[in-house]
């Protein structure tokens, strides 16, 4: 077995929705009538990604003040 294979065993086995990347992704925060032109795999490899890698930035950025950084 495969990693994949695991974990679609353990979703099924605990009723956890496993959602199909190849559809369009549809946003919770926008109308139903404004839907994105792109998959659920791009939102997460790209949308969510990037948004992780901001907040990481403000945090870096958090542990520093100006002083420190002239």
């Amino acid at each position: 077995m495969n990693i994949a294979t695991d974990i679609s065993i353990f979703c099924t086995k605990h009723e956890i929705l496993i959602p199909n990347f190849e559809e369009l992704y549809v946003s919770s925060l926008r109308s139903r009538e404004k839907l994105a032109h792109y998959t659920v795999l791009h939102h997460y490899r790209v949308e969510v990604f990037c948004n992780i890698i901001d907040l990481q930035l403000q945090e870096l950025n958090d542990c520093f003040n100006e002083v420190a950084t002239d």
